[in-house]
């Protein structure tokens, strides 16, 4: 699945001929784990999931439920890592520091995340924002 492109592009990029597998192996993925566990959750909860935009809700406190919440915390940090890493760079090569030690880079990184902090507490793109933009901007392919 697309979700996890950005490190299947990454892993290919010196060989882009193993892209297929590669892709072929996410595609698995998103079937056999991702695809099962979305079908059961609407099953389940199906018409609170049409008025509860946050999942998690819905699930009864439990231990799952709260290392699901860990889990998906940590997901979504790497995923802001892998995002917004471009930006990281873009910011680099604005600011002439794209050649400095690390530890400067990180630091200067700063207010560009205080930027996109704003953005996502301004515009918080869940529920209704999020269905619009995700059945306007993701394809199958990327489920």
């Amino acid at each position: 699945g697309g979700h996890t492109s950005n490190i299947e592009v990454a892993d290919v990029l010196d060989n882009p001929a193993t892209y297929d597998r590669s892709y072929f192996w996410s595609y698995i993925y998103v079937f056999t784990l991702t695809m099962p566990n979305a079908v059961m959750c609407y099953h389940t909860y199906g018409q609170e999931a049409r008025y509860n935009a946050n999942s998690f809700n819905l699930f009864p406190r439990s231990p799952a439920r709260d290392f699901g919440i860990i889990m998906m915390s940590l997901h979504q940090a790497v995923a802001f890592g892998l995002f917004a890493g471009p930006l990281f760079h873009m910011w680099e090569k604005l600011t002439h520091i794209h050649d400095r030690p690390f530890l400067v880079r990180a630091f200067a990184r700063l207010p560009l995340c205080g930027f996109m902090l704003f953005l996502a507490v301004a515009f918080p793109f869940f529920g209704a924002i999020n269905a619009i933009l995700g059945a306007l901007t993701t394809s199958f392919g990327t489920y």
